[in-house]
């Protein structure tokens, strides 16, 4: 039996899970309408927005802090010796050993 052998059964499941956990509201669709209901239209669409701009600034930093971590750790690698002493550099980011 190989692990990972799936059958169309598994991937039936699985896309029918992705695809009704992806429609489900969430608490931010919950928000969304509760502004809309209790101040129109255009609160509405400004509370999406919000939701918008502040799940793009968390991507972005996940997205920066992941691609930092990246680079520090592909300059492990290079080791130089100064002065009697073992230094690792990555590009420009000095990394303790």
């Amino acid at each position: 039996m190989l692990m990972f052998d799936y059958s169309i059964t598994h991937w039936m499941t699985f896309f029918t899970a992705a695809i009704l956990l992806n429609l489900a509201p969430g608490p931010d669709m919950a928000f969304i309408l509760g502004q809309t209901a209790k101040r129109g239209v255009q609160s509405g669409f400004a509370a999406m927005f919000g939701i918008w701009t502040g799940a793009l600034f968390v991507w972005l930093g996940i997205k920066l802090a992941t691609s930092d971590r990246i680079l520090r750790r592909k300059g492990t690698d290079a080791v130089s010796r100064k002065n009697g002493t073992d230094s690792v550099f990555c590009n420009r980011f000095p990394l303790s050993p």
